[in-house]
């Protein structure tokens, strides 16, 4: 028997739970909470029961894998997360240490939005969002980057109205070297990646 079925955690065979029970986490609310370890254990658990794991995943959006939530739930205060375009070297940025996280056929407006419903952006910085900024030619030739405006409006729907920050192409790479996780998506768009800053869940949220 495992040690977390030993507390009395996530029965399979009644789907009870004590909401006093730390391993307990019933909702999208409680779920970051948690430890990783405790994440780790009700996504994958019993993944092959469609019922028990929304049952026990309520309110969570159904695009967010097992392994984007379980990232999500690691990051720390000022860890970056990478929504990356077809175009972006994923794999080989992931080669210097970020978590690769395949999301292939999903827009990442769309992963955005869903993130958004349980990541809280970081308040102490000008902007906790950025995309890649243009390159020269592309300036030139009047290029349009719609995707931007999509991520503004998703952005702005979570209370976040800080402008989103422009990085140069290598520096965004560099800077994506150095973000907790790098989420391969299947936007199509040029320049459709997006670079979320984690902030922090006040304390009496933590109650």
């Amino acid at each position: 028997m495992s040690p977390l079925r030993e507390k009395g955690a996530f029965n399979p065979a009644d789907r009870t739970g004590s909401s006093e029970d730390p391993f307990f986490c019933p909702s999208v609310s409680r779920l970051l909470l948690c430890s990783p370890a405790v994440v780790l254990f009700t996504l994958y658990s019993h993944s092959a029961n469609r019922s028990f794991l929304n049952y026990n995943l309520e309110g969570i959006p159904s695009i967010l894998s097992p392994e984007l939530l379980f990232a999500l739930a690691k990051m720390g205060h000022g860890d970056e997360l990478v929504l990356a375009d077809t175009n972006f070297p994923t794999s080989s940025i992931c080669s210097c240490g970020p978590i690769e996280i395949r999301a292939d056929g999903l827009r990442a407006p769309e992963l955005l939005e869903a993130i958004l419903k349980l990541l809280p952006l970081d308040t102490y910085v000008p902007s906790p969002a950025a995309v890649m900024e243009l390159v020269d030619s592309d300036k030139q030739n009047g290029l349009a980057t719609p995707v931007w405006e999509i991520f503004r409006q998703n952005l702005t729907r979570a209370g976040v109205h800080a402008p989103l920050e422009e990085v140069e192409r290598f520096a965004f790479y560099e800077r994506a070297k150095k973000a907790f996780a790098v989420v391969a998506t299947g936007e199509t768009a040029l320049y459709g990646c997006l670079i979320l800053k984690k902030g922090i869940i006040p304390a009496h949220q933590l109650d």
